[in-house]
């Protein structure tokens, strides 16, 4: 019965797991050019780290913005 309920609560919490993605604007007084990243995250913190870095990776950390939204 224990291994019955802890398989039950194993499988509710790999389904509870969130995915975020993140957007990186080109230039945030223009927000139409823009790009989702493919690459999803486990937290929103952890896609803010990571799409802050694609924009240092661009060059365009101080002329662009981010976003991070959850993926259905």
């Amino acid at each position: 019965m224990n291994k019955f309920f802890l398989g039950l609560v194993t499988i509710f919490l790999v389904s509870c797991e969130e995915e975020w993605k993140g957007i990186i604007y080109y230039d945030k007084n223009d927000l139409n050019n823009y790009k989702v990243l493919s690459q999803t995250y486990e937290s929103e913190d952890e896609c803010l780290v990571y799409t802050e870095n694609e924009l240092d990776r661009r060059g365009i950390r101080l002329k662009g913005d981010l976003e991070c939204f959850k993926s259905d």
